[in-house]
């Protein structure tokens, strides 16, 4: 479900971006997206930040996220997932914990 006009989004290392809509969204080290993320797919290792809410069709997490609210249609993480709001997700496969 690839949408060619949203662009891609990578964060590396000690670095912030603004939320939006976007295709293929990559966090490397300690990244925050300050607002609501619109993304086809989220690929996150080390400590992440969405400041907002996020709306992902694939999230894959090795580290630790933290999120406003959360939707996804398949979630992935191996490390720690906390949300201050609502969750919801097609599928969600933990290792680690949610809070």
């Amino acid at each position: 479900m690839k949408n060619d006009k949203r662009p891609n989004m990578k964060i590396i290392g000690n670095n912030s971006a603004s939320g939006g809509h976007y295709n293929d969204v990559k966090m490397v080290g300690n990244g925050a997206i300050k607002g609501d993320l619109d993304c086809v797919t989220l690929k996150s290792v080390g400590d992440s930040r969405v400041e907002g809410k996020l709306k992902a069709g694939t999230v894959k997490v090795i580290g630790s996220i933290h999120v406003g609210k959360a939707a996804a249609d398949d979630i992935r993480v191996t490390g720690e997932l906390s949300i201050d709001g609502d969750f919801r997700a097609g599928r969600c496969h933990l290792r680690g914990r949610i809070t």
